[in-house]
Parts: structure tokens; sequence; C-alpha cells
């Protein structure tokens, strides 16, 4: 008896597999006509970049977090500027080089009155906690420290800032929408 509740439970899973299986072949979802309608209530038809409706698709309907790679001048930071456009949300942008420091990324503490310190998120900070669309560019020229920051923001969906103390742990909005652009895979 055992055996043959084994079997069916076997046939069970197997069926299961048929049945994930047969999500995976489903064509992908056709957003041509919404993504038209974008273009045009956003004032970017016939002036968009050519990989526009890749980078919309891919952030904003996938929720994937997009590296683009290309040399100095090819569109990089206008496309991430034009996808804020599209879809009608703030834009920020933080530009990284060799030796830039955590708190261009995130922020600082700076006095004010009376000599006390009150910490400043950057924009990157302030706009990752809203619907939005964030620049981070030039990010194969961030030192390691930096990057880390950048990794925990994107694979986290947090950062922690020891320095921000009323509220050191940054929560990423769930439509908040980070793209890194750099000129090179890795290499500076």
């Amino acid at each position: 008896q055992q055996d043959g509740d084994q079997q069916d439970g076997d046939q069970q899973d197997g069926d299961q597999q048929d049945d994930d299986q047969q999500d995976d072949d489903k064509p992908p979802q056709d957003y041509s006509a919404e993504y038209k309608q974008l273009l045009k209530a956003s004032g970017l038809a016939g002036k968009a970049h050519r990989l526009l409706e890749k980078l919309w698709r891919l952030t904003v309907k996938g929720k994937i977090n997009v590296m683009m790679v290309g040399p100095a001048g090819s569109g990089k930071g206008m496309l991430a500027e034009q996808l804020a456009m599209l879809v009608n949300l703030p834009f920020a942008e933080v530009s990284c080089s060799e030796g830039m420091s955590e708190s261009h990324l995130l922020g600082r503490a700076l006095p004010v009155d009376g000599g006390a310190f009150k910490f400043f998120d950057s924009p990157l900070i302030s706009n990752i906690q809203r619907a939005s669309v964030s620049l981070i560019d030039e990010v194969d020229g961030a030192d390691a420290n930096v990057l880390l920051s950048i990794n925990s923001l994107t694979a986290n969906g947090r950062v922690y800032i020891p320095q921000r103390v009323d509220a050191p742990l940054v929560v990423r909005h769930a439509d908040a929408i980070i793209v890194a652009a750099a000129n090179t895979t890795g290499n500076g």
C-alpha cells in the first residue's frame, strides 16, 4: 500500500512539473499599446532613445535592476532620464569616481545652528524612498566601499547609514527604479 501511495505522490509531482513548464512556455506579455500611450503622454513620441522600451520593460514591468554599459556619449544617462519622463517619476543622478566616499552616495552629517550636527540625505537616498528613477553613473569607477553600499541598495533593497541617527535603516520603495551606467564592464 505504501508503494502505491508513493507512486501516486510521484505522479502528482510530475503533474506539478508539467504545470510549471507550461507557465514557462507562455509567450511574453505584449505591452506595446501601454508603451505607446506612455510615449505620447510623456511627449517622447518620436524622440525616445531606441532602447527606451527595452529599459522600461526590464525595470518597470520586470522589476529588474539594470546596468547599462557603453562608451561615453552613447546615451546611457539620457536613457535613464527618459525612463523617468516616460513613467512620470522624479529623477536623481549620482556620478561615481575613484576616491568618492560613501557620503556622496548616501548623505552626510553637517553642522547646523548651535554647533549640533544634522544628517542630510543625498539626492539618491531621498529619491529611493519613493516611487522614482535613480541613475548611478560611472559605477565602474567607484571604489569597493561605495560598491558595497550600491549592492546593499540594489540586491537587498535597504542600506544602513549609522550617521542617520534617527532612522539609520533606509528601505527602498517598491517602485523605486535604480539603473547603473558604466563605460566598461568593471575595469575602470
